[in-house]
């Protein structure tokens, strides 16, 4: 509910949403074309920035509206993390 978008600091970004968690970063895409390597690279920088431990990249999928319906990407390193802290070995 406190989440918001936040305002642009050009190369010092810290994401684009603002409020979920102290520890998380979004990063937004909404574009035809997909470039995740490129926008993953721009998720770490952001999550750097902010002194987060989790950047997620969320990506809008083509003819898709709702919220629920978006990819959300993480390296395989961060989701096997998030996992070991859920309890999973």
């Amino acid at each position: 509910p406190m989440a918001e978008r936040r305002t642009l600091h050009g190369v010092l970004d810290k994401g684009d949403i603002a409020g979920t968690h102290p520890g998380l970063v979004w990063e937004c895409k909404n574009q035809k074309k997909l470039e995740l390597s490129q926008w993953l690279l721009e998720t770490e920088q952001e999550r750097v920035n902010a002194n987060a431990e989790l950047g997620i990249l969320v990506v809008k999928r083509r003819m898709y509206g709702t919220a629920a319906d978006q990819y959300a990407v993480v390296r395989l390193e961060d989701m096997i993390q998030l996992l070991k802290k859920a309890g999973y070995q």
